[in-house]
């Protein structure tokens, strides 16, 4: 029955070990005993007793391990004659439950910590290695896609939460090596050493949970009506849950993760090649009449209009209004207008905008007095201009005259920008 077991999500270091064995024994004096592994900590109800649990770390074992290897049983076997009984393994925890009175230690203190500093030391170098990656990788597409990742709302701060994640990581590794000299000493002082969790080895936990809950709402919230994400969402749940719940073999384990990889990478190119098939997507967030700049106020514009991007977002870092809205006479209005006081800001979009601009693009700063870039292409004229604080991209129908400049410049707030 459910009620006779439950699940406790729960994580612990390896230089916790120690404090990861005292909370399984004060469990079964609550009357909990510990099953196993899984999607968290399983236990099992039982009558309360004064169970003895050894939390080892074995280096043989993998970060890939989920349940006991074959190396596993053998290290078991051998502590079983010491009188210990395993309950169960993952990753490099083995659990052990003392069934004799009079059994011995399974290994000796220089062991134990000469393993526990091993383990924790590959285990945090991985992780700094995985928090390096992603860090430069977002840092690199917001350099790529400033317009993107510097306006949205959250991602700024997923910027500033992936480089506080990568420092923490790069102190908690730093502080890892003073804890061995600390417990070198303590073992050299009172011949044992013990391993439980300092304040921050119980906040850490914590805090890489509000991380990821944080990143993971940035980017919903970002990216709400991009199939992508939640195409991506469901897969790494399905593959957390499949790894949890199945608990396959190391070299399973291996085996899904890089076939699910690649079948992550091939379902994203699908869906995302069908959302491009499919033609753009609308974000039509704003009312047109709130848009700072509208089709309507152009002379002549009495045709019935089509809505295809409305949209507004605004972050610390500046603000961003897209539009693109084209009338049944094939007249049209197409612009994106991002503001900052940030200069570092400004010169990074206008770059991104720039980038890929046809070499036949001219310099033309005869009608907006700051600098502009602009070309023709299929008779639709394209348009960048630069400013103290913006970067307006342009793209109508018709190269615009001397008289609509002044007035979008007007409507978008501009001109005192564009005299400084």
């Amino acid at each position: 029955m459910l009620r006779d077991k439950k699940r406790v999500f729960r994580g612990y270091s390896y230089t916790q070990c120690d404090e990861f064995a005292d909370y399984l024994t004060e469990m079964a004096r609550k009357g909990w005993k510990f099953a196993s592994f899984g999607l968290g900590l399983c236990f099992e109800r039982t009558e309360p007793s004064e169970e003895v649990y050894d939390v080892q770390v074995f280096l043989k074992n993998s970060e890939m391990d989920t349940a006991p290897e074959p190396d596993t049983e053998e290290f078991a076997e051998y502590c079983a004659a010491a009188g210990w009984e395993m309950v169960d393994s993952s990753r490099r925890f083995v659990v052990f439950r003392r069934i004799k009175e009079d059994s011995v230690p399974i290994v000796t203190q220089e062991e134990k910590l000469a393993n526990v500093f091993q383990a924790e030391r590959k285990k945090q170098l991985s992780d700094l290695g995985t928090n390096l990656i992603v860090t430069a990788n977002l840092f690199f597409q917001a350099y790529m896609n400033p317009r993107i990742w510097l306006f949205q709302r959250y991602l700024p701060w997923l910027l500033v939460v992936a480089a506080v994640t990568f420092l923490i990581d790069a102190i908690r590794l730093l502080t890892l090596f003073g804890w061995h000299v600390d417990k070198k000493k303590e073992l050299a002082v009172f011949g044992e050493v013990s391993c439980r969790g300092s304040f921050w080895q119980k906040v850490y936990p914590k805090v890489r949970y509000l991380e990821a809950a944080f990143c993971l709402f940035a980017l919903i919230v970002s990216f709400w009506n991009q199939p992508v994400v939640w195409v991506s969402i469901v897969l790494i749940a399905v593959f957390i849950l499949a790894i949890g719940e199945g608990r396959p073999s190391r070299s399973e384990n291996w085996a899904i993760q890089i076939g699910g990889s690649l079948a992550f990478v091939f379902v994203i190119f699908i869906v995302a090649l069908a959302v491009v098939m499919s033609g753009p997507s609308k974000r039509v967030v704003k009312e047109e009449s709130e848009m700072p700049l509208t089709i309507a106020e152009f002379p002549g514009t009495t045709d019935e209009i089509k809505v295809n991007d409305i949209y507004h977002s605004k972050s610390l870092l500046g603000e961003m209004w897209a539009y693109d809205v084209e009338s049944s006479g094939k007249t049209f209005l197409d612009y994106e207008l991002y503001r900052s006081k940030y200069p570092w800001v400004i010169h990074m979009v206008w770059r991104s905008n720039t980038r890929y601009v046809k070499e036949n693009a001219i310099e033309d700063n005869a009608q907006w007095n700051v600098p502009t870039v602009s070309y023709v292409a299929d008779r639709e004229s394209y348009q960048y201009v630069l400013g103290y604080d913006f970067v307006l991209r342009l793209h109508t129908s018709k190269e615009p005259t001397a008289e609509e400049v002044l007035l979008i410049k007007r409507e978008l707030g501009l001109a005192e920008s564009s005299d400084r």
